[in-house]
């Protein structure tokens, strides 16, 4: 019986002690990457791995962290660093290798625009030194996350109402080169009786002109200040009714029940409502760390309009950086 109790604790001590070793032992840290339409983000990230397993396997691609990981002994404490197979989640995953093939190819392509959220993890093993070493390889878990900056724009509205964000949108849409951009979109929002029952065919024609208007915006002009962000970048769900909405003339603050202008509005409050349960809070949030990528010369190359307005939509990210509990920065 003795000898029993004996064993039970000694095993019930050696599973504490292997719990204990895997909780201080494994570190993860969430890294996410972001920027405007085409700065460069999945190029980065897989540009990042790439280099990263290599030093993993004793090259000398990145000499910084090589010797940030390198004692005064001249001993790398860097053991290994591995892609991790995807788990249980249901975030998409990075697809590292279809774009290092798609850059690396006999000719070359840009791998497509991010859209959507993706991760992708690697795990580091460092060697502990001293009394700690018995305690095994240290694990860092290195979560990266791509995901588009155009939703960081969408951070403002999180604390507008409807007819605020109306008013800020239709007074940037009547000013050049915008005004160009949404012709078509401004030409058919007086046909919109915001005080009658809803006419969903206008509705849905009309949000597709303020959509396409957007698009114009971007691809003709240069211009990233553009809201709601997922108009242009839609990711899951992007058919859904709550994203059908568009500006609105002189929008009340509190519209009546049952006129366009109070679907319009109950349509904005699900829009923002959905950002912040499925990505604001649900992931950006969580960050550890932020890269934010900035294509500086292209702003440049398209004009100052372009210049401008990129400056003024990295002013709104830079802001939404420390939204949430890590305080990012």
């Amino acid at each position: 019986m003795l000898q029993r109790f004996q064993t039970g604790l000694r095993n019930a001590a050696h599973d504490a002690f292997d719990y204990a070793a895997d909780a201080f032992n494994e570190t993860t840290i969430r890294l996410a990457v972001t920027g405007l339409s085409r700065a460069g983000k999945t190029v980065f990230i897989t540009s990042l791995i790439a280099n990263l397993l290599a030093l993993g396997r004793g090259k000398a691609t990145l000499p910084g962290l090589q010797a940030l990981l390198t004692p005064p002994t001249g001993h790398s404490r860097l053991l290994g660093i591995r892609l991790l197979p995807p788990g249980s989640g249901e975030t998409p995953m990075f697809d590292h290798a279809r774009n290092l093939a798609t850059l690396a190819a006999a000719s070359p392509n840009w791998p497509p625009r991010t859209d959507d959220l993706t991760e992708v993890a690697l795990e580091f093993l460092l060697e502990r030194q001293g009394l700690r070493a018995r305690l095994g390889p240290r694990r860092i878990r290195l979560e990266i996350l791509d995901y588009p900056g155009e939703w960081l724009l969408d951070l403002p509205l999180l604390n507008q109402s409807f007819s605020s964000w109306s008013s800020e949108t239709l007074a940037r849409l009547n000013a050049e080169p915008r005004r160009t951009a949404c012709a078509a979109f401004l030409e058919q929002l007086p046909v919109i009786d915001s005080a009658s029952p809803p006419d969903h065919g206008a509705i849905r024609s009309l949000h597709t002109l303020y959509r396409d208007g957007l698009e114009a915006c971007r691809t003709q002009f240069g211009l990233r200040l553009l809201q709601p962000g997922r108009f242009l970048c839609p990711g899951p769900r992007a058919d859904a009714p709550f994203m059908w909405f568009f500006p609105l003339h002189n929008a009340p603050e509190y519209p009546t029940r049952g006129t366009t202008a109070a679907l319009l509005d109950e349509r904005f409050e699900a829009y923002k409502a959905d950002m912040r349960a499925r990505f604001f809070e649900a992931s950006f949030a969580r960050f550890d760390r932020q890269v934010l990528l900035v294509d500086v010369l292209g702003a440049l190359q398209t004009g100052q309009d372009a210049f401008l307005d990129t400056e003024k939509a990295l002013t709104l990210i830079a802001a939404g950086l420390s939204y949430g509990r890590n305080g990012l920065s």
